[in-house]
Formats: structure tokens, sequence, C-alpha cells
């Protein structure tokens, strides 16, 4: 039976780039939006690839219950889900910080509750089924500093709930890390990589900066593990980055 992933924060470009690298590799895809107008503009993007393997939802508040309720609605080919994607919110820090600190602190709270309940809606069906693998994909924190979009509280949270829903979760043949991925081509032009280059040479020297649809293949090796248990791991993608936790 083909594999069916869910991922959240569809709205987000990165993410759907996830989605389409796994649809254009046979992968059964529940892709979650939040806003109805991205979804549409998403399903019309690729309308002449292998849509008939997508499936979409829309919920503009998480609910528990409304999750459930939708993933029981779900035809055969989903609705044993063996992989959930944590989708990246693209959570600037930098400008949480211009705002209150009391709302960015909101904003913070809010996306983790949202992991929590999709977290509790999907594990349910994972420990039936004992077996699963979870994925938070993160941008490296210190890439903040250099430009990109990055939250390190956010990161370092989700590093940390990984590890503490690991050890309870791989009783049940549920593997669950974080894919650390570290600079990359945002759509540089020419003069901004070169400035980029400079500014990324203290990871490595003359630092490669390649585009997000040539890193997301790391991913495979948490999709689909080559042995049973890889779990509780941060795994870093590119040249010179380190974890913190």
């Amino acid at each position: 039976m083909t594999a069916t992933i869910f991922i959240t924060n569809g709205d987000v470009e990165w993410n759907q780039t996830i989605a389409i690298y796994y649809l254009n590799k046979g992968y059964n895809i529940i892709l979650h939006f939040r806003d109805t107008h991205r979804q549409i503009h998403f399903k019309e993007k690729i309308r002449n690839s292998n849509s008939e393997n997508l499936c979409t939802m829309v919920n503009k508040k998480i609910d528990e219950m409304v999750i459930k309720e939708n993933l029981e609605k779900l035809d055969d080919r989903f609705s044993n889900i063996n992989v959930l994607i944590h989708g990246n919110e693209m959570f600037d820090e930098k400008i949480g910080f211009l705002e209150r600190e009391s709302s960015m602190a909101l904003k913070i709270k809010k996306h983790l509750n949202d992991i929590f309940i999709f977290n509790k809606a999907i594990t349910t069906k994972m420990v039936k089924q004992k077996k699963g693998n979870i994925i938070y994909p993160i941008i490296y924190d210190v890439l903040n500093q250099a430009g990109y979009q990055s939250s390190p509280i956010l990161n370092n949270a989700k590093i940390s709930l990984m590890k503490s829903l690991s050890r309870e979760l791989t009783a049940f043949k549920i593997n669950i890390n974080v894919m650390t991925f570290g600079y990359y081509d945002n759509d540089f032009d020419r003069a901004k990589k070169k400035e980029m280059k400079n500014i990324l040479e203290i990871f490595s020297l003359k630092p490669q900066l390649l585009q997000l649809t040539n890193m997301i293949p790391a991913m495979d090796i948490l999709v689909e593990p080559p042995v049973p248990i890889i779990s509780g791991e941060n795994i870093h993608i590119g040249a010179g980055i380190e974890s913190h936790i």
C-alpha cells in the first residue's frame, strides 16, 4: 500500500514544495491549509501533476475534534497516515521582537499549541498502527541573524518536544526527529548571492548555496528510515551548522 504523508502549514510555500516532491515520488499527500484561497491556488498550480494522490484540508482554527472528524472522512487511500511532517511556519523572530514581546510570545504559544493538537490527533492513529514517523523540519537558529526566516525560540521548543515525545512513542514504533536545514539560496539575485556567501563563510569556505528543492530529498532518511529506529535526533543538512540541544 502507498504510504501517506500528512503535512501541516500548507499555506507556506516551502511546505508546498515538500508536498510536491513527495507527490512526484508517488506518495499519498494530505496537505493542511488555514486559508481557502491558498488551497485553491496550490491545487491550480499542480493540476497537471500527480494531483490524484493529493488530499487537502482547510481549517482556519486548529481544533482536535475537527481534525479527527476530517481524518475519519478520508477514503481508504489516505486513512492510514505513515508520516506526519510539521511544516515550518517560517516565523521570523527578528520581526516578532519589533512588535510587543507579549504579542510574539502569544504567537509562539499558538504555534506550539497547534503542533500539540496535530500530534494528539495523528499519533492516536499511529499508535493503533504501531508504526509511524514524525518530522519537524526547521531552519538553523543562527541564520536568523543572516536574514533567513527562523525562530530560535520556536526551534528549540520543537527540539525539546521532539526529544520528550521520542522517549514516550518509540514503545509504539513511532520515530520522531528534527531535520535542521542550513543556509540555502532563497532565490537570491547574483549580487545578493555573492553578499550572502561572504556572510556565510563563518560556517565553511566558499559555502554552497543550494535551492531548498535540492535539500528536501534529505528528508527521505526520516520518511522511510533505512533501519527500524532513528528517533530523538536532530539531523543537520549543511556544512558547519551545529545543534545547541
